[in-house]
């Protein structure tokens, strides 16, 4: 039967129970510094027993222990200011309590005057630990090692690297050779422009009459060449009759009215509010030009209902009626306010539909009703039944001209002897379509 041999100097001293573990215990203590010298044992190790004779002082010196000092005593906190010195020479009226040196002091907050980054720039009153990282904001436009861009960072260090490793992302807008358009990818230099996708750019079409504007993509590829004003939109049939209208113009010598191809219409555009409330409600907008438009075609109708809806509802259908020359009006009370087209001798559909021309960003010219014209107060009987919008946008500018209404006129400083028959006669020279009624006062009214 062989045994375990132990080196004596492991052995306990005074160990005579063979059951016993010999070994020292070994382990370290809670002050990381010492290990257990006691017999082999269950549970935690005792208390370091361990003692220092050097005293125990924070950075400053005004805070001690003095020894013999139990080990793993910690110094208690200093609560005298922090005498060091800053590396940047400020003496600062803000004083910190003294700290170990693995705790930094805080950040010098004095103001100085340092050179930006770039170094492009003297900048003033900068917090000393900023001194070193101050901006200017000035865009870098350094030429980046693509070519063909320049660097849009802001201020930078002239050590850093513009693009700090990663490829240039901008635009490459080199001109493409099937188009002429911009070419919309990614920055590629200095490889040549994918000209097998179809261009996005948007190019604007006309008629052959240049009546009629749309925008559409280009769609060229080195495959599909397209040259500029090849490409027309076909004509409607306002086209065509301003068409006839022009030659007749010619041949009968009187003067061709360009603006307006047809009595009744004009050349306009949709108004901002009308644009974006199609935008946000873009459905709802499809539906009533779909009932506009089947309205505008039956002659049988002279009336077009809606349905009852909230008052911001209300008010775009009084502000879109003008242009398919309707008079608006509402009907009923609340909740069942509603409102109501009335067709006029002007009834037309507009040449470009709302829900379209909200599709461009620069909204292309439609030929309309002139009822946007000629609209009068009678047209609109909700007040404030315009702003369909938010309460601080601009209503359309219909809208805003139908409120103007005058309710009566005061004459003043008359000639002596001056008849009604007289008068009459010289304001009908000033507004000779609208009735009016004559009062005269005295001077008790």
């Amino acid at each position: 039967m062989s045994g375990v041999v132990v080196p004596s100097e492991r052995i306990a001293p005074g160990v005579t129970d063979p059951h016993q573990c010999m070994l020292i215990c070994g382990r370290k203590l809670r002050c990381k510094n010492h290990q257990c010298g006691e017999l082999c044992h269950r549970g935690a190790c005792p208390p370091c027993r361990s003692a220092t004779f050097d005293e125990l002082a924070c950075s400053c010196g005004r805070t001690r222990l003095y020894p013999p000092i139990a080990c793993g005593t910690a110094l208690p906190p200093c609560h005298f200011p922090c005498q060091r010195t800053r590396e940047c020479g400020h003496y600062s009226l803000i004083t910190h309590e003294c700290h170990p040196d693995s705790t930094p002091c805080p950040s010098c907050p004095v103001l100085v005057t340092a050179q930006c980054m770039c170094g492009g720039k003297e900048m003033k009153n900068i917090p000393c630990y900023r001194s070193h990282a101050a901006s200017c904001g000035s865009i870098c436009n350094k030429l980046l090692p693509c070519g063909g861009h320049r660097c849009q960072r802001s201020c930078h260090r002239a050590d850093e690297p513009c693009l700090r490793g990663q490829p240039c992302k901008q635009v490459c807008k080199k001109p493409r050779k099937a188009c002429g358009h911009p070419c919309s990818l990614a920055c590629h230099s200095p490889a040549m422009c994918d000209e097998s996708k179809p261009c996005d750019a948007l190019v604007t079409m006309t008629c052959s009459c240049e009546r009629m504007t749309a925008q559409q993509v280009c769609g060229a590829t080195t495959a599909t060449v397209r040259s500029p004003g090849l490409t027309r939109i076909a004509c409607n049939e306002v086209c065509k009759i301003a068409e006839r209208n022009r030659r007749l113009a010619l041949a009968l010598d009187i003067k061709d009215r360009a603006d307006a191809p047809l009595a009744g219409l004009v050349r306009a555009t949709y108004t901002d509010d009308l644009l974006q409330f199609s935008r946000t409600h873009i459905s709802w907008v499809r539906d009533i030009e779909a009932m506009a438009s089947a309205f505008i075609g039956d002659q049988n109708r002279a009336t077009l209902h809606f349905a009852p809806m909230k008052q911001q509802f209300r008010a775009f259908l009084h502000a879109l009626g003008p242009f398919y020359g309707c008079r608006s009006r509402s009907m009923d009370y609340e909740p069942l306010r509603s409102a109501c087209w009335d067709r006029t001798a002007q009834a037309t559909i507009p040449s470009i539909s709302l829900s379209n021309a909200a599709r461009y960003a620069q909204v292309p010219q439609m030929i309309c009703s002139n009822q946007i014209h000629t609209a009068d107060d009678s047209d609109f009987d909700d007040s404030a039944s315009h702003d369909f919008d938010l309460p601080a946008r601009v209503v359309s500018s219909v809208a805003d001209r139908l409120r103007r209404k005058i309710d009566y006129l005061v004459i003043s400083d008359l000639r002596h002897g001056l008849v009604e028959a007289e008068l009459r006669t010289e304001i009908d020279k000033l507004i000779s379509s609208a009735p009016y009624g004559l009062r005269w006062m005295g001077e008790d009214d």
